[in-house]
Formats: C-alpha cells, sequence, structure tokens
C-alpha cells in the first residue's frame, strides 16, 4: 500500500500570533508544497530530499538536529508505527517564516495514519501534527499553521481563547484586483518555537508589556476584516505594520525584518509585516500590483533572493 499527501506553505496576512494567545488570524496558502509519501517495507526507513537514513534501534528515533527529525518526532508520537519507508520532499524554504514545518508534520501525519489504517479525518490529522510538532519535537506554536496548511486557500481565523485547537473559520476572497500581496524571502532561517516560547512564557507571567501589546492586537482583528471586505487597501496595509511594530516592540523582529518593511514602504507599498514569527528575514507586502516590481528592486540589496505573489492553493490531498 503507498499513501501520497500533499500540503502548502501559508503566509500570515494579519494577526499572528495570536492564534497562540486569542484572537483574529488571517492566512492564505501559497504556491509552495511539502510532499510526502509512506508505504510498508522491510524497515523503518527515513527519506527527505536526497538523503536517506535507516533506523536501526530505538535511538535512532532520537533528536539528532537533522532534516530528519520531524520524522522521528511523528514516529515517537504515534503507537503502532510499522516498518516503512518514509520519502518527504519539499518546494518550501526550510525556517522560513512560511510553515515549512507544519505543512511537512501535517503531510506525513495524513500519510502514517492511513497507512496505519487509523481514522484520517482532517481533525485526526491536524491533531497527530500538531502534538508531534509541540510535545515531540519541541517546537511550540499555536494551532494556526497546521489549520491553514491543511485547508489551503484563504480564511480568517478567530481563536476564542489561548492555545484554542478549535477556532472559528471564515473564508477569504482574495481577489487579483488592484493589488495583492506578495512574499519577499532573504534565504534567513529561524526555530520558530524559539521567537514564540519566550513571549509565551512572559504572557503566562503576567507580564504587562506583552500582555499590552497583544491586547491591543487583539482589539484591531475587526477593523482589518473590514477593511480587507471592503478592499480599503490603505487601512489594511497600515493594520499590517501596526501588526509589525508590534512584534518588533516585543524583540520577535530583527533589523533585518525592520529594514525590509520600511524599504517596501517608502517604494509604495501599503503596508508589510513578518510573513510568520519572525528572525527569518521573510515578509509579506501588500501593494498595488504595478509596484511590486520596483518594490522587489528596492529589497534586493537587502538581501531578498526571492519574491513571490501570494496565491491561494488546494489544501491538503492525499492519494491512496
Amino acid at each position: 500500500m503507498l499513501v501520497e499527501a500533499s500540503v502548502p506553505g501559508r503566509v500570515n496576512l494579519f494577526g499572528n500570533p495570536l492564534d497562540i494567545y486569542g484572537g483574529l488570524v488571517m492566512s492564505s496558502s501559497v504556491g509552495l508544497r511539502a510532499k510526502v509519501s509512506a508505504r510498508l517495507a522491510d524497515e523503518l526507513v527515513f527519506v527527505v530530499g536526497p538523503v536517506e537514513f535507516i533506523v536501526r534501534d530505538p535511538n535512532g528515533l532520537l533528536y539528532q538536529s537533522d532534516r530528519f527529525d520531524f520524522l522521528r518526532a511523528l514516529v515517537r508520537s504515534m503507537d503502532g508505527v510499522p516498518n516503512c519507508r518514509i520519502e518527504a520532499i519539499t518546494d518550501i524554504p526550510i525556517r522560513s517564516g512560511l510553515a515549512g514545518s507544519a505543512a511537512y508534520m501535517v503531510a506525513a501525519s495524513a500519510c502514517l495514519l492511513n497507512l496505519m489504517g487509523r481514522a484520517a479525518s482532517r481533525d485526526d490529522i491536524l491533531k497527530a501534527a500538531h502534538r508531534a510538532e509541540v510535545d515531540f519535537l519541541g517546537n511550540f506554536c499555536g494551532w494556526n499553521d497546521f489549520y491553514a496548511c491543511a485547508l489551503g486557500g484563504a480564511h480568517e481565523f478567530f481563536y476564542r481563547e489561548p492555545i484554542d485547537g478549535h477556532p472559528t473559520v471564515r473564508s477569504l476572497a482574495l481577489a487579483d484586483d488592484e493589488a495583492s500581496f506578495a512574499i519577499a524571502l532573504t534565504g534567513n532561517r529561524h526555530v520558530s518555537g524559539s521567537v514564540n516560547s519566550n513571549l509565551w512564557a512572559r504572557w503566562r507571567e503576567g507580564d504587562p508589556v506583552v500582555r499590552g501589546e497583544y491586547g491591543k492586537l487583539m482589539e484591531l482583528g475587526p477593523s482589518a476584516r473590514r477593511a480587507f471586505d471592503h478592499r480599503d487597501w490603505s487601512a489594511f496595509g497600515k493594520l499590517m505594520l501596526e501588526n509589525f511594530m508590534c512584534q518588533r516592540r516585543l524583540a520577535a523582529a530583527n533589523e533585518i525584518e525592520h529594514q525590509l518593511v520600511h524599504a517596501a514602504m517608502d517604494h509604495g507599498a501599503f503596508g508589510a509585516k513578518l510573513s510568520g514569527a519572525g528572525y527569518c528575514g521573510s515578509i509579506v507586502v501588500l501593494a498595488r500590483n504595478g509596484d511590486h516590481e520596483g518594490i522587489h528592486r528596492a529589497l534586493e540589496p537587502l538581501g531578498v533572493q526571492r519574491y513571490l505573489k501570494v496565491e491561494p492553493t488546494e489544501g491538503l490531498a492525499i492519494t491512496r
């Protein structure tokens, strides 16, 4: 039996990281995908890209700080994984703020659950992926990456409380009219859990600065949705910038990202913000369609290697 799954990456248009604290997050899938396949075999084998790893004993499933760790974590998190060959490839830049880790986890969870003949509803897959990521890989995060990747398209997620695993979901229409979103990538890498965990600890301890900043961001959610629905891109762009400055004031955005955001604004963008948790040198830019080329040129001297239009795409796809 062969099971194959593919999942897109995502970009956050507004509201991150309120999936951790409660509030509204607006996200879109992107035209980059992680693909995983699994089939029964004589031994447990991981293949990621061109590299293969054979799990010969329990020590082979321990964290080793390499490309196979997400599969090790997933197998440890599940009972009864049979010997199988799991192959994974991705065109989502790893640790780039585009939820590459979550996309890998969702695709691999879908494959293993189906291979083992277990119930594999979307909720089952999301729970398995989130548990492996947080509890076994040790990458602290909320639920938004997993939902956004699995659903595909573009959506508003409303989280009623901290670490809410069942947000209210509404579709967004990313009409390609006079303005559009694009992602600027420098190629820098981060581990999102390391960015999120310190702020989460401060929030839980009642830190007035963290609670104040995220409280203000929560209050901006309805305004962001109204601006988006009315195609008031000037207003939405200002809210994107405020989202970025919130993270910047909390030291969750670095100087490179600060320069990228303001260079984009100086060259005609309505707004710009972090695409993910921060410290990876990637931002999302909202601008008139005719201004993106000039913004791209302006960002290249700051290290931007790729500039990609945000195009919502199909979510989790499984074939057996």
